[in-house]
């Protein structure tokens, strides 16, 4: 089936009925100016038998299609390779499945998007504004909430009195100062809850901000913490750490005054060397995650402290 230049065909495929198939792209990873595509199909009785990338800016593809290993029902894994003129990602592009008795297309971006609905770290935040939403006036604290590139993530909480406190100036942050001292700006035992994204890694004493936590945190307050567990050097030098899952209960525990309610990493990322030497030719098969998050719960006070200033280790700040 010839769909490359034919946009009417393409709708059409678009709109086609796929109702009975299922399928999904579980890996679609850019690479400088390719597209590498991993996914599965199952149509019961039905068998896939090509599978086809068709985008504007395509130069060249390699398809495969193979039987689903270790599944019931019939079905497919497939995988594509596709070569484009430019390093941008192709919008425009869409995936076309042909199958023994029918064929019908969808869009890459979309894919993506369906596979990303699966997470499971946003439900994380909504626990926090339930158990916040549960409470008369409650209070939370934005730890790190400035709004870079225009997201102000403390929208997210309606009928919540939420503070943001930054190391820098912006528009919505409320208090400027350094989370390592969280208690030198508010009262203890004041919020129902804390809220840090993409924070963590670049505290440069973590520990000692958890204890700062609990000490402004009301007892059964609930905290969420989103960073990274893999993920590229940035806002250097000020990028200190990466944390997995295993890594939470060193901050959240008891002689910090807390209790972990669950945690998670997800967000599959390759990890790959620049040079393919000796060593590191199956470096692929390996993997990190984009995102490692955890929910936790103040019990108690803090048995521990850490008493000492970020002027005593560092000469540097985080850059604007």
């Amino acid at each position: 089936m010839e769909v490359q230049d034919n946009k009417s065909e393409i709708e059409r495929l678009l709109q086609a009925p796929r109702k009975g198939y299922h399928y999904e792209a579980e890996r679609v990873t850019k690479f400088h100016y390719t597209i590498h595509i991993y996914g599965f199909f199952q149509g019961g009785d039905d068998k896939l038998i090509k599978i086809n990338l068709v985008s504007g800016g395509l130069l060249h593809q390699i398809s495969e299609v193979g039987p689903l290993e270790n599944v019931a029902d019939k079905g497919s894994r497939f995988k594509l390779q596709a070569l484009f003129s430019s390093p941008k990602f192709p919008e425009d592009a869409v995936l076309v499945f042909e199958t023994q008795k029918t064929a019908f297309a969808s869009r890459l971006r979309d894919l993506i998007n369906k596979r990303t609905s699966h997470y499971r770290s946003p439900s994380y935040a909504q626990k926090l504004l339930k158990h916040l939403q549960a409470l008369p006036s409650p209070k939370m604290l934005d730890v790190g909430g400035r709004d870079r590139g225009g997201v102000d993530r403390s929208k997210a909480f309606p009928g919540v009195d939420v503070t943001v406190m930054d190391i820098l100036p912006s528009e919505n942050v409320d208090v400027v100062g350094d989370a390592h001292c969280l208690s030198k700006y508010f009262p203890r035992n004041h919020f129902d809850g804390v809220h840090c994204v993409a924070v963590f890694e670049h505290l440069l004493m973590p520990w000692k901000v958890a204890v700062e936590m609990n000490k402004v945190m009301k007892p059964g307050a609930l905290g969420y913490v989103w960073t990274h567990q893999t993920f590229g050097m940035h806002d250097l030098p000020w990028d200190f750490w990466r944390m997995s899952d295993s890594a939470w209960p060193a901050f959240f525990n008891k002689r910090t005054g807390f209790e972990i309610v669950e945690c998670l990493m997800e967000d599959h990322h390759y990890v790959l060397p620049f040079l393919c030497y000796d060593g590191k030719e199956g470096a692929e098969g390996g993997a990190g995650f984009g995102i490692s998050c955890v929910l936790f719960r103040k019990i108690g006070e803090s048995q521990l402290d850490w008493d000492i200033g970020l002027d005593e280790i560092t000469e540097t700040m985080y850059p604007e």
